[in-house]
């Protein structure tokens, strides 16, 4: 199962989110996007049918600049941390059909209970096969 974690930053937050991405699942099996080209390119390269990406967004416009690919996050479980809780901002992010929306400043321990849960679920239904 490998995951995508996309995130304009390379600062703190990255850090702390990879650390609690990898407590989750194997370091291999994490696969990290600065930038929305390279995101779009690895999300066009292969079917990531039934894939989990988290976005993080710390400013509005990191959000905004993930609309033009929007057709393809359909295809994958998406959870997303949006920068603040404006209506505007809240808006644009649900254009983005997630899973689970949460923001920045909440820190990142709900990402992981639901994203421990996606996983599990997830586990079960490839057990079942």
């Amino acid at each position: 199962m490998n995951l995508i974690l996309y995130t304009k930053k390379t600062d703190a937050n990255p850090a702390k989110l990879r650390v609690m991405l990898e407590s989750l699942v194997s370091r291999d099996e994490i696969e990290i996007f600065h930038c929305t080209e390279n995101l779009r390119n690895r999300l066009l390269r292969t079917s990531y049918q039934d894939g989990i990406v988290v976005l993080v967004a710390e400013k509005r416009e990191e959000l905004s600049e993930l609309l033009p690919i929007l057709h393809l996050f359909r295809k994958v479980r998406i959870i997303l941390v949006l920068p603040d809780r404006k209506p505007e901002t809240i808006r644009v992010g649900y254009q983005l059909e997630p899973r689970f929306l949460s923001f920045i400043d909440k820190g990142f321990t709900e990402v992981q209970a639901v994203l421990k849960k996606m996983l599990a679920g997830m586990a079960s239904l490839k057990e079942a096969d």
